[in-house]
């Protein structure tokens, strides 16, 4: 189109390029031999499926772009959070003995004003939440508040004799987090 400018200028002195000159010899080769083995169009049809009609589906069809990126977005980082799971219980790794994030001072957290379930027993939360450690881990938690000077071997070895005296808990499914501005500039009308 415009390529003449950097033969002019003396950047290039031709095109010939092994990729762009191997695009010639392509269409001739598939009618002489077929297609190459292992390519077809299934696989692209496939992502086409997955992140342009599923996405669009899911919008309302009235500026379908930003709903569509939000939903992949949401898709990827909800096939992070199931590879993370699987990583920890492939590993067998305790929650406390995970990486531990600081959280930052200006992060905001929403949290729902009514529980998604009101009485969920502590076996539905071993079964269906995954939380193996959890009367455990709530044990270690109150010891700690209550007690801040105590090491933690002390916390671990008094929260093994903790006796709950609840048998439900209130579960939470959604939890908003997020991080001010680094820029700072929410109210400067450009966010």
């Amino acid at each position: 189109m415009n390529k003449d400018i950097f033969l002019q200028v003396g950047v290039r002195e031709n095109f010939n390029l092994p990729k762009l000159h191997a695009l010639i010899h392509y269409t001739p080769s598939v009618k002489l031999f077929g297609t190459s083995d292992n390519h077809n169009t299934e696989y692209s049809e496939r992502l086409h499926i997955d992140y342009a009609k599923d996405a669009y589906r899911s919008t309302n069809h009235k500026d379908a772009y930003p709903q569509m990126t939000l939903w992949l977005q949401r898709k990827e980082q909800i096939m992070r959070h199931e590879w993370f799971i699987a990583w920890r219980l492939e590993n067998n790794i305790a929650l406390h003995a995970a990486p531990q994030a600081e959280v930052d001072k200006n992060a905001h957290f929403h949290i729902a004003r009514f529980p998604s379930d009101k009485s969920a027993n502590l076996h539905k939360l071993k079964v269906e939440y995954g939380t193996k450690d959890f009367q455990v881990a709530l044990a270690r938690y109150v010891l700690q508040t209550r007690n801040p000077g105590l090491s933690s071997r002390q916390v671990e070895q008094q929260a093994r004799g903790v006796h709950l005296v609840f048998r439900s808990v209130a579960a939470f499914h959604v939890l908003k987090f997020w991080l001010k501005d680094p820029q700072d500039l929410e109210g400067a009308g450009l966010t």
